[in-house]
């Protein structure tokens, strides 16, 4: 038993996330080191531009309507914070992801 998951809740929560996450990489057909590489970093790149027009919406809004910068600051630290994490958990599971099955694959 773990302290900060007593009940495995978060433990099962995320196996069912990662066994959705490796069902969709089959049926897209990652199944090699190679492809698992490109799937990283496009997702890394759709992120990226993500954020590149967040940054631009934010600047136009900021231009034409200064007063707003509080809440317009609190929901982009909210949203790329959302972004970051989602990232992390992406990579989390691809690592996972390429260490089980394509490492298993190439021996």
């Amino acid at each position: 038993m773990k302290i900060n998951d007593p009940f495995g809740r978060v433990s099962r929560r995320n196996q069912q996330q990662y066994d959705t996450f490796r069902q969709q990489l089959r049926e897209m057909g990652v199944d090699n080191a190679d492809q698992c590489l490109t799937f990283t970093r496009n997702a890394t790149l759709t992120f990226v531009k993500i954020a590149a027009v967040m940054a631009v919406i934010s600047l136009v809004v900021f231009i034409a309507l200064p007063k707003l910068i509080a809440p317009l600051v609190v929901i982009d630290v909210l949203v790329l914070l959302w972004l970051a994490g989602s990232y992390i958990q992406l990579r989390v599971q691809m690592n996972r992801y390429r260490r089980e099955e394509c490492d298993e694959a190439s021996h």
